[in-house]
C-alpha cells in the first residue's frame, strides 16, 4: 500500500480559498435576491345608497384630498360598492386614518381593507 501524506500548508491554503469562495457566492446570493414585492392594498366601500354620477363625483374628489390621487377605483367596482386600490408604499399608519375618515363620511356604510394579502 502506497503511505499518502497530507501538507499541512497545502490544506490550510485549501481551506482558506473554499472558505473565501463560499462567502462570495453567499455574498452574491444574498445581494442579488430580488426583493419580495408586497402587494398592493384594497380597501372595500360600501356606500349608504347607490350612488348617482354627481354623488361618485363628490366621493371622487373627497378621496383625492385625501389620498392625494395615489388610489385607483377597481373596475369591477360598482355604484353600491368601491375597491380602492391603493399602493404597498403607504404606510399601515397612513392607511388606518384613511379608513377613519372614509368611515365618518355620511355616505359610506362601512368600509374594510382587505388584509388577505398583507404581509404580516
Amino acid at each position: 500500500m502506497a503511505a499518502y501524506f497530507i501538507d499541512p500548508e497545502s490544506t490550510l491554503g485549501t481551506c482558506i480559498k473554499a472558505f473565501l469562495l463560499l462567502f462570495i457566492a453567499f455574498f452574491l446570493m444574498e445581494t442579488g435576491r430580488p426583493l419580495i414585492a408586497q402587494p398592493e392594498l384594497r380597501i372595500i366601500i360600501q356606500f349608504q345608497q347607490t350612488l348617482t354620477q354627481e354623488s361618485s363625483d363628490e366621493f371622487d374628489r373627497y378621496l383625492e384630498n385625501l389620498l392625494k390621487n395615489n388610489y385607483k377605483v377597481a373596475d369591477h367596482s360598482s355604484n353600491n360598492r368601491w375597491i380602492l386600490i391603493i399602493p404597498s408604499t403607504l404606510s399601515d399608519n397612513v392607511i388606518n386614518d384613511v379608513i377613519k375618515n372614509i368611515k365618518n363620511n355620511t355616505k359610506v356604510k362601512y368600509v374594510e381593507s382587505d388584509q388577505l394579502l398583507r404581509k404580516q
